[in-house]
């Protein structure tokens, strides 16, 4: 059994990591990471393995029981150990998140601080095909897709995990034949969890009608693995052709190729929020569905609400991605200059050229330095024509068919109390001019994602 588990890893670390990689090493002090460890010194170079523990501060003495193990651990064996601490349940409550999700994504973020820090290769973690089964059977009991039915993957990103396809059952045989020390979690035996209920109360029964089950499990993920990579070919070429970037908006452009197969978009969905916005494991079928759901409907516009402050948006032939606690309109009011500004998702400045060119507006005013741009606000109205007829900018956006998502972060300019201009819209008030005129000025201004959407 001690070959069996040191020739899978040794063929995992020869296949995916370089001999002369720099490791940073996530170490609990448990059976798994002990043995994982154990194995990796065998490989590599002590000064090739930076070990990173942390501490979720959630059991108390025993939580600072296992930092002196690790701590004693590495020093045994001359190894370098970054440590960090933090109340998870505090910041759980606070961010209105599971401990267990609070607790990986604060481990991942440490883990991501040391291995910028060091300048790592790899992060490697102690995963294994038990773990891997119960990630299963927790995504399928929530509801989740083909991407997510994969699970966890030997390498991932900076991650890497070459014990992955290693029973729990092998790892405690190595552990007794090498007479290895590790520290046990208590709290693994607390059903409450629902991890620890999957382990502890519904595999033990699914392995009396399937002594193989763990086995059984790892071969359909294989074979999910393989229709996910030819549905990552086909969504790679979506992402490629019709998906944009906006600083911290994504944008998907809708048209009959991506519409025509349901799952594949539905794939499609599912990986920009998984690898653009980072959602994790927050997101689950209904998420999916309710997204599907919108996209298909007549509705010209409409929000998916998902967790940690993430939206999806409909907006006409549009999706857009981007996470409300992160973006939204940045409020200004500039006076009249010929400087140039940048706000949001726009462009702009004024100039004394009268020359006529695309993107431009010729207004004519007596005096320029009473003109102010700020952003609208609902009930704005613009002199509109030269039939002096005020319209609501509620109007000109549903006309245009301007999304709902970029309507508050569109500038108009001000002219003595009234709106001669909303940028980047059609609408010409009345205050709108041929370039040859005499007191006009010209405001150029640009929407790269205006250019996109409309």
């Amino acid at each position: 059994m001690r070959k069996k588990i040191l020739k899978n890893i040794n063929f995992n670390l020869k296949n995916f990591l370089p001999f002369n990689a720099k490791i940073v090493f996530g170490f609990s002090g448990g059976a798994d990471s002990v043995v994982l460890l154990d194995i990796l010194l065998k490989f590599y170079k002590k000064n090739q393995i930076i070990v990173c523990h942390f501490n979720h501060q959630i059991r108390g003495k025993l939580s600072d029981r296992d930092y002196i193990f690790v701590k004693d651990f590495c020093n045994e064996r001359g190894l370098k150990l970054f440590y960090k601490s933090e109340n998870i349940k505090i910041l759980a409550k606070k961010k209105k998140m599971g401990l267990e999700e609070m607790g990986r994504k604060r481990r991942r973020l440490f883990f991501e601080e040391v291995y910028k820090k060091v300048e790592a290769d790899t992060v490697i973690l102690a995963h294994h095909q038990d773990d891997q089964v119960e990630t299963f059977l927790m995504r399928l009991a929530r509801g989740t897709s083909l991407n997510g039915m994969e699970c966890m993957k030997i390498n991932d990103g900076i991650y890497f995990r070459p014990m992955l396809y290693a029973s729990k059952k092998d790892i405690l045989e190595y552990i007794n034949l090498n007479c290895l020390k590790f520290m046990q979690d208590d709290s693994n035996f607390d059903t409450n969890f629902t991890r620890n209920f999957i382990r502890l109360e519904l595999l033990p029964k699914l392995k009396q009608l399937n002594p193989k089950f763990n086995d059984s499990i790892s071969n359909l993920i294989s074979n999910v693995s393989d229709v996910n990579s030819y549905l990552d070919y086909q969504i790679n070429y979506f992402r490629e052709n019709f998906l944009y970037e906006f600083k911290k908006l994504k944008v998907l452009k809708l048209n009959s190729e991506i519409l025509e197969t349901r799952s594949l978009f539905k794939s499609l969905i599912y990986k920009v929020l998984i690898d653009d916005l980072n959602a994790g494991d927050d997101i689950n079928s209904k998420n999916l569905d309710d997204i599907i759901k919108l996209t298909y409907s007549t509705k010209s516009s409409g929000q998916v609400h998902l967790s940690n402050g993430l939206i999806v948006e409909k907006g006409y032939k549009n999706i857009f991605f981007y996470n409300s606690n992160e973006l939204y309109p940045e409020h200004f009011k500039y006076n009249f200059s010929y400087k140039k500004y940048k706000k949001n998702f726009f462009e702009f400045n004024f100039e004394k050229k009268n020359k006529m060119e695309t993107n431009c507006s010729y207004l004519q005013v007596n005096s320029p330095e009473e003109i102010i741009i700020r952003l609208n606000k609902p009930g704005d109205k613009i002199f509109y024509s030269k039939k002096k007829k005020m319209k609501k900018l509620h109007d000109i956006f549903i006309n245009e068919k301007i999304p709902k998502f970029i309507r508050p972060y569109v500038p108009v300019v001000e002219y003595r109390g009234e709106i001669i201009k909303v940028i980047g819209t059609k609408a010409k008030s009345f205050f709108e001019s041929q370039s040859n005129e005499k007191n006009v000025i010209s405001l150029r201004y640009c929407s790269k994602l205006l250019e996109v959407i409309l």
